[in-house]
């Protein structure tokens, strides 16, 4: 929060966490996937 703003945020731990982590966990999977499909790609 910084007084300079208009807006206030209010952050409740542990909503959601377990979607967030899914996500995440989904986005570094697909990486992997795409690094080692372009790396086969590229030793060709």
């Amino acid at each position: 929060d910084h007084p300079m703003l208009n807006h206030r945020v209010s952050v409740t731990e542990g909503i959601l966490a377990e979607e967030a982590a899914d996500r995440l966990r989904m986005f570094a999977r697909a990486l992997r996937i795409r690094e080692a499909r372009s790396t086969k790609l590229r030793d060709r």
